[in-house]
């Protein structure tokens, strides 16, 4: 009888209330590190690596903070779940490669002395991105007008593959108030990429970003 009870109760829950995403670990990678050098011959001082290293606990701290609550809210804008339970995110110094979503790797060098490091507190979003990008290749819909209006545009695959998931981001940090984390994401974002990600933004704006984001909430 319980059981039944129990099955009843789960069935009333909606998904929403069930989802947490996926907890997300923060791990430095000597390994990768080694291999990547050796390939494209860069060269990591020991002193970088040790400053990455002792700022993993604080760059995990900011996540278990804020990360969750991302996660949480993107999945109840689209009304879909991440499919990963975990995932570890990768840090890297490995010189000219860049942060990416599969596998989850992510430049440490941002948070490293240097003329454009970062607060620690960015690596949160710049997981979130790369989270998203996860996510809305799991969700991919059957049709994306957006995308192909500004595919036929000429808009470069690199634009067109953030429009939506920035309009998605742009959406859920509104929602949590985040308006200040927002407007560092996009000052940041819009020095890279050679003006793309920029280009990508521009659009969402142009657009304006429920437009983008009802495109992922279809079934």
């Amino acid at each position: 009888m319980l059981k039944i009870v129990l099955s009843v109760i789960a069935l009333l829950i909606p998904v929403s209330a069930l989802a947490e995403g996926p907890i997300v670990n923060y791990r430095y990678s000597s390994v990768f590190d080694r291999w990547c050098t050796s390939t494209n011959g860069t060269e990591i001082s020991e002193s970088k690596r040790q400053q990455l290293l002792s700022k993993v606990d604080n760059i995990q701290a900011e996540w278990d903070r804020l990360g969750p609550t991302l996660l949480s809210t993107t999945e109840e804008l689209i009304g879909k779940p991440f499919q990963r339970r975990e995932v570890t995110a990768t840090l890297f110094l490995c010189g000219r490669t860049p942060s990416m979503s599969m596998p989850l790797l992510i430049n440490g060098n941002w948070f490293v002395d240097g003329e454009a490091q970062l607060p620690e507190s960015m690596a949160s979003h710049i997981v979130f991105h790369e989270l998203l990008h996860i996510y809305l290749v799991d969700h991919l819909p059957n049709e994306l007008a957006l995308r192909k209006k500004y595919e036929e545009m000429g808009e470069s695959v690199l634009v067109l593959n953030h429009i939506h998931l920035m309009a998605i981001q742009k959406q859920v940090y509104i929602e949590l108030g985040l308006e200040k984390e927002l407007a560092m994401v996009i000052a940041n974002d819009s020095k890279l990429a050679r003006g793309e990600y920029k280009r990508s933004w521009e659009i969402v704006d142009e657009v304006g970003y429920e437009a983008f984001v009802a495109e992922y909430q279809t079934d």
